[in-house]
């Protein structure tokens, strides 16, 4: 663990990682916790946790032995300091060893020139960023104007109904011009939807405040009162009369089909 403390430039939540792996190796650095375990210990999400064990294992602080039916095998495995070289090669050739300098042997080129990598920097720490786990659409549309577009019955316009949407909720709300184009969606569409007003059109227009139509009265047939079964209350009762043949005539309708 120490060499992690020394070593490691990640950022917090990486560095954490690695910590609660180191921390439960054995001595040969071998650990199997549970991803569960290890995204608990270093306060993130899971997924994070296995983006951050790519990075690991591309930087070589990490071996992963993904084992069937059991849990995968990890291994901390600090990477091997490369030599940092000072000054300049005071000897590119040995003279003692049997070179003929004047056989045309450029010294200079005998030796290869040390391939120098630039060593990690503990002061900046790698970022990894943790993946969104709300991803927003490309338009980056809100929830509500999501939920309004799908129930209004006609898609066209769409830009054109997003600009208007956002003027439209700071009058009336999200929450009732959803209502209002739920309940007058039948209504927009019942002559067809070339008859049906563009989105936008409905939002400048301020639709949502438009009063709902009383649905029409379907007509139904003549009722005769030979038809009627007859009253059998007192004559005089003209309220249970009246009762009598208003229930008649529904009778008569339903059986008709006129009503339901």
């Amino acid at each position: 663990m120490s060499e992690v403390w020394e070593s490691a430039a990640y950022d917090q939540t990486a560095l954490l990682v690695l910590l609660a792996l180191a921390d439960q190796a054995n001595d040969r650095g071998a650990c199997w916790p549970a991803v569960s375990t290890l995204a608990g210990r270093a306060r993130c999400s899971e997924r994070h946790v296995r983006a951050i064990f790519k990075v690991l294992e591309a930087d070589g602080w990490l071996a992963i032995e993904h084992r069937s039916g059991r849990a995968s095998l990890y291994t901390v495995t600090p990477p091997t300091p490369e030599p940092q070289f000072r000054g300049e090669v005071s000897s590119p050739l040995n003279p003692s060893s049997g070179v003929n300098w004047g056989s045309g042997v450029n010294p200079s080129s005998a030796t290869p020139e040390p391939q120098f990598r630039t060593p990690l920097n503990p002061s900046s720490p790698r970022t990894i960023k943790e993946p969104s786990r709300n991803r927003q659409s490309a338009s980056n549309d809100s929830e509500e104007f999501i939920e309004w577009w799908s129930a209004y019955p006609r898609k066209v316009g769409k830009g054109a109904a997003r600009k208007a949407y956002k003027t439209a909720v700071k009058k009336a709300g999200s929450p009732a011009l959803l209502a209002a184009i739920r309940d007058q969606a039948p209504r927009l569409m019942a002559k067809g939807a070339e008859f049906c007003p563009h989105p936008a059109t409905w939002l400048n227009g301020e639709r949502w405040a438009d009063e709902t139509e009383a649905p029409e009265t379907p007509a139904r047939s003549q009722v005769y009162e030979r038809d009627m079964r007859p009253f059998e209350g007192d004559p005089d009762d003209v309220e249970a009369w009246s009762e009598h043949r208003r229930a008649e005539r529904e009778r008569i309708w339903r059986e008709r089909g006129e009503i339901a």
